[in-house]
């Protein structure tokens, strides 16, 4: 493959049209349940309870400390993901300077493309969760793991301690790369003897500073806090492993065409890459950096609890895109390349119109765990907002509309989870990890009967199942028996993936 001239001017068309897709319908979908729970958690946090957050926030709290101040100036969906759009942006840089210093120029060009038009990273830009914060710390980590093994300058031990206790503080499973960072020093002992003290004492200050968030995670463990979060998470399995890699080609969105032909291109050229004539040193860190923390995740998974989830790993993917892009460096034939590279784009296309348009193609698990269709809770609370009487219950059904509710809805508006039983263990569980954080907006769980026996007028607020556009059956059957018991519909409005009820009650 041709040299690439005028890298600057590549570059920065390639930054381009990252930050185009990042920023294009931004703001198009309400915050979710999870974006709802970052924003809450950052409007809670201090400094004076930061570790108190891990008695029901199972995320370490770097992110919602840098989300903090950006909300107190900035309200709309659009402005505030703009945060995670930033880093997004700054990390198609990043991983076009680490290639370009670890092989070349051209390298760190391919690299930093495919990762600006990956669907996987586009979309992780667009949400506000601390993904793209973790991607580019981890670039920042190993950028600065190269800096102290060439040059040991304090000033790159500095900041390789620094950029690695932020990484750990962004997101639990990214310890894993520092383990991986250690075993690639420990394999090459020999030429790093002279770099051991400084070593030891580096990652001595990081566990140092990372002790009081093990504290918290460990206590979260013994208590059975963890497993009670992540208990939906299935264990991991072989094909869950290829559907990682297929995740890291294009995303959450494909069907079965462009998940396939898209498997026979990057797999095909990431066997290349990793059978290119590099140095050992850089070979091994590469793959160290793909291969550690998901083995580490499998054995957790088995071990300690489930924890495999596709979005916990694209820290990773840099490394994966760089052996893609040393396999499409290999190729010399112009005509293969430019076959491979039509056709590649037309699946991304196709790919990033349906993610655009929040539509999957396939109904539940294999491609998307924990990833769900969008529901259009911005709406359906200004609705409640309009009619809304003093008095008045806004009852849910579903966890998933009513922490958003709260972004939503002024803080005098009374906030209540509805439960259809007395027993409903879901329910009840998930109020008592939160029940610090929901005693300060004044919420609880009503059984049915009591709500209807207690308040003139409900709001009940019910919600489809994760994957598909249909309410659950716990929400029909509180609806059901609404009906029932001769309760008077007063309104009701259907809003994507909400179907929103306003009863008189008879008491």
């Amino acid at each position: 493959m041709h040299k690439i001239k005028n890298n600057h001017l590549w570059l920065s068309l390639i930054l381009f049209v990252g930050f185009f897709l990042r920023i294009y319908n931004l703001g198009k979908y309400s915050f979710w349940y999870d974006e709802a729970l970052s924003l809450i958690f950052a409007k809670e946090i201090t400094l004076k309870n930061i570790f108190e957050f891990g008695t029901y926030c199972t995320n370490p709290p770097l992110f919602f400390l840098v989300l903090k101040p950006w909300i107190y100036f900035l309200h709309s969906e659009f402005s505030i993901r703009l945060l995670t759009l930033f880093f997004g942006v700054l990390s198609i840089a990043a991983i076009y300077k680490i290639a370009s210093r670890l092989f070349s120029k051209s390298v760190g060009l391919i690299s930093s493309f495919i990762m600006a038009v990956s669907p996987l990273h586009i979309y992780y830009s667009q949400e506000l969760r601390a993904y793209s914060l973790v991607t580019f710390l981890s670039l920042m980590s190993i950028w600065w793991l190269i800096n102290v093994l060439e040059n040991n300058k304090l000033s790159s031990w500095v900041l390789f301690i620094l950029f690695n206790t932020l990484l750990i503080y962004s997101h639990n499973i990214a310890t894993f790369m520092l383990i991986g960072e250690n075993i690639f020093f420990f394999s090459f002992y020999r030429g790093y003897k002279k770099l051991l003290k400084n070593w030891l004492l580096c990652n001595f200050l990081i566990v140092i500073l990372y002790s009081p968030l093990a504290i918290v995670i460990l206590g979260q463990i013994f208590n059975i806090q963890l497993t009670a979060h992540y208990s939906w998470v299935p264990k991991p399995t072989f094909l869950m492993f290829f559907h990682t890699f297929q995740i890291f080609n294009i995303g959450y969105f494909g069907d079965k065409f462009s998940y396939f032909f898209s498997s026979l291109i990057f797999i095909y050229l990431f066997f290349v890459g990793i059978r290119s004539k590099i140095e050992v040193k850089t070979k091994v860190m590469l793959l160290l950096w793909i291969s550690i923390p998901i083995l580490l995740l499998i054995i957790s998974s088995y071990l300690v609890m489930s924890i495999y989830i596709y979005r916990t790993l694209i820290y990773i993917s840099p490394a994966y895109y760089i052996f893609i892009a040393l396999g499409i460096k290999k190729i010399k034939r112009l005509s293969v390349l430019v076959m491979a590279g039509v056709l590649y784009i037309f699946i991304i296309t196709i790919v990033l119109f349906a993610q655009y348009s929040d539509s999957f193609s396939f109904a539940h698990n294999p491609y998307h765990i924990g990833v769900f269709p969008r529901k259009d809770i911005k709406l359906a609370s200004q609705f409640v907002k309009q009619e809304f009487q003093s008095g008045d219950l806004i009852a849910h059904t579903n966890k998933f509309t009513f922490i958003p509710f709260l972004c939503y809805l002024d803080k005098n508006f009374s906030q209540v989870e509805l439960t259809l039983l007395e027993n409903d263990s879901n329910n009840s569980d998930y109020m008592n990890v939160f029940a610090d954080i929901f005693e300060k907006f004044g919420m609880r769980s009503l059984e049915v009967k009591e709500a209807f026996n207690v308040y003139d007028r409900i709001w009940i607020v019910t919600a489809s199942s994760n994957y598909l556009n249909k309410i659950s059956v716990l929400s029909e059957a509180i609806v059901e028996w609404a009906d029932k018991n001769e309760n008077e519909l007063l309104k009701n409005r259907k809003f994507r993936g909400i179907k929103v009820f306003l009863y008189k009650t008879k008491k």
